[in-house]
């Protein structure tokens, strides 16, 4: 699904009016066409209030609110600013609501059961001024079905940055192309469910943009996924090497290896502590196992160096971290083969405790970092509470940094290697547990070893791990999941793309 930035709905509202689509004509199509949804939404007619800028964004609100009267309901008008006289189709909106006989109220005393937020759309500034911070308070309070039109006031629609306010919404029908800040927390939290409303833009116009952004989707998984040809052998899927455990924490390269090999992988090769290798042959006897000199904590030894990297040299792809543990030896280890891998390479978990170090020698120019909040605070040092109310700003900036594709985890997970940026749709609380993390760089590290771009492989893995969560929350339960049942779950998540 594609997603727009206001610089984009710009381009799109002065190619139509090149093209002669007056702004008077767009404005009618989205407020009739934005009333008809709202009419649809509400089971009977209501009482609606509808606060309006002064903007075009309130100059749709003048037109719902034409067309919700028509329709039978009882509308009242805040109007938040008030347009200045002329020729501007919100003007003209204003006027046609004075003159028609809908009440324009001051006082905001009365109980609505639904209030529409017309007040401020993509051209918001922030931060709000003081009036409508309070307005917004005021507004946010009231029992009442809240609808957004196009975007919620105070949410910034290129980011998803939001401040001390925003309009709260249960609904928010926005027009023509969906906004990429609807979908990044902490946005999306506002946005409530998201509807798009046809504004009678041409087919043609499209033609002269181009897109950046997308969410994906069920659509466009399946568009991702790999074809497999019944004419193919193991060697056809990819061969790729995991490299991690230890001592403490043997878990998470057995999780990360078994969802590699659920994830379609031709053959994996599992690197690991040689004092793991009889807890992992039993766990998962269906990977090529890799056992390597230990320090005295149990970790991957520096000794190992040539010996990963001869290997390597054999592979599609190179997964390093999960559960290699911050021990200094090891670290000076990932760091050297970091530096010699010339192969496409999944950094996760500890491993990226070496971005710490700015000098670090990335060799290949195919990287992949995953880190969670906690982990990109800490490469860029800071606070964690700051990545989450911006994280859009703060993946862009990681891939700028260390010139790599970052998938940046959480609710609604992005993905951008400073160019393309993919937002993922799927995804519960059923994946906030220990684990979670190296299963999806399994899932990922098979698709990049099939061949896939490094930033599809990584938003098809995190649409699919995603996909996992919400399945086992139908079959299982949110709240008691294993990482084994997870990982079960895989190939029926395979098949919901596939054939749904």
């Amino acid at each position: 699904m594609r997603l727009a930035t206001k610089e984009i709905i710009y381009k799109i509202d002065k190619l139509s009016e090149k093209a002669g689509i007056e702004p008077v004509i767009l404005m009618e199509n989205a407020g009739k066409n934005a009333a008809q949804e709202i009419s649809n939404s509400i089971s009977e007619k209501k009482d609606v209030l509808i606060v309006c800028g002064k903007g075009h964004n309130g100059g749709d609100g003048y037109v719902i609110a034409r067309h919700l009267k028509r329709m039978g309901f009882d509308v009242s008008i805040y109007p938040y600013n008030i347009p200045k006289k002329g020729n501007d189709p919100t003007y003209l909106n204003y006027r046609i609501c004075k003159n028609i006989g809908i009440d324009f109220i001051k006082d905001l005393s009365k109980k609505f059961d639904v209030i529409i937020d017309s007040i401020l759309g993509i051209g918001l500034k922030l931060p709000l001024k003081e009036q409508l911070q309070s307005l917004l308070d005021i507004l946010n309070k009231k029992n009442a079905f809240k609808i957004a039109i196009d975007i919620p006031t105070g949410l910034d629609s290129n980011t998803g940055i939001v401040e001390k306010y925003a309009f709260k919404s249960d609904l928010t029908i926005t027009m023509e192309l969906p906004k990429i800040g609807m979908y990044i927390t902490p946005g999306n939290l506002f946005c409530g469910d998201i509807k798009v409303s046809d504004i009678g833009i041409p087919s043609s116009i499209y033609s002269n943009i181009k897109f950046n952004n997308y969410a994906i989707d069920k659509n466009l998984a399946k568009y991702l996924l790999p074809k497999r040809s019944d004419n193919s052998h193991k060697g056809s899927f990819g061969k790729i090497l995991l490299i991690g455990g230890s001592k403490s924490y043997p878990g998470a390269i057995m999780l990360s290896s078994k969802s590699a090999v659920k994830s379609g992988a031709g053959l994996v090769y599992s690197a690991f502590p040689e004092s793991l290798s009889r807890t992992i042959s039993s766990y998962i006897p269906d990977t090529i196992k890799i056992p390597l000199k230990e320090t005295e904590e149990g970790s991957i030894d520096l000794s190992n160096f040539k010996k990963i990297i001869d290997v390597s040299n054999d592979m599609d792809a190179v997964l390093i971290g999960p559960g290699i543990s911050d021990n200094k030896v090891t670290l000076n280890f990932v760091e050297m083969i970091v530096g010699e891998i010339d192969k496409p390479i999944i950094l996760d978990a500890d491993g990226l405790r070496i971005l710490y170090n700015n000098s670090i020698s990335i060799k290949t120019d195919k990287l992949l970092i995953t880190p969670h909040p906690g982990e990109a605070a800490r490469v860029l040092g800071i606070n964690a509470d700051e990545i989450n109310t911006k994280r859009l700003n703060f993946a862009r900036l990681l891939s700028d940094k260390f010139k790599c594709t970052v998938l940046l985890k959480g609710y609604k997970s992005i993905i951008t290697n400073g160019n393309e940026t993919y937002i993922n749709l799927s995804g519960n609380s059923a994946l906030a547990r220990g684990g979670s993390g190296d299963i999806l760089s399994g899932i990922i590290t098979a698709f990049m070893g099939n061949g896939m771009d490094i930033l599809n492989a990584a938003s098809l893995g995190s649409y699919l791990h995603g996909l996992t969560g919400e399945i086992a929350s139908e079959n299982l339960s949110k709240y008691s999941i294993s990482m084994d049942e997870l990982i079960a779950i895989i190939p029926e998540a395979f098949k919901c793309i596939c054939c749904n």
